[in-house]
């Protein structure tokens, strides 16, 4: 994984005893629950894997115990590639069964199916089992420069 941004800022989790951090529970009781901390990037971000790329002018990270990724949020004229397929939105998200969901205008082409896609809201799964729009509206053609 591969990050750029004019500005980071990294915040460390608070720690409980033994590496945890304290949380309350209904009747009172407290639990340990693993600390994660969190990064903020600013100005021209890119995020960069093997299967996504994905750039923005906001992007928070929260990382787990270990430093691994556990959800990340962009915002602010965002682009994504995943695999062969691009998509523009105002908000990206990665939620926890590892899809990323395009919301705020969202489009997102498919160049082998030549298909593009516009909705309230598209879900890609980064392993190209499901995708999903909300309020839909597909057009097949060959695209000409930018999403429309």
């Amino acid at each position: 994984l591969q990050l750029r941004a004019e500005q980071l800022r990294y915040l460390p989790c608070v720690r409980g005893a033994k590496g945890q951090a304290p949380v309350s529970l209904p009747p009172g009781g407290r639990a340990p629950v693993p600390c994660k901390a969190r990064l903020e990037l600013s100005g021209k971000v890119s995020l960069s894997s093997q299967r996504l790329s994905l750039a923005a002018r906001q992007l928070r990270a929260t990382l787990g115990p270990k430093g691994q990724l556990v959800s990340l949020v962009a915002a602010g004229g965002v682009t994504v590639t995943v695999g062969s397929r691009r998509g523009e939105a105002a908000r990206a998200t990665l939620d926890a069964r590892r899809r990323i969901v395009l919301s705020g205008n969202a489009r997102l082409y498919c160049p082998k199916l030549k298909l593009r896609l516009r909705g309230r809201r598209i879900v890609v799964d980064l392993e190209g089992k499901e995708l999903i729009v909300d309020a839909a509206r597909a057009k097949l053609e060959v695209p000409r420069g930018r999403l429309p």
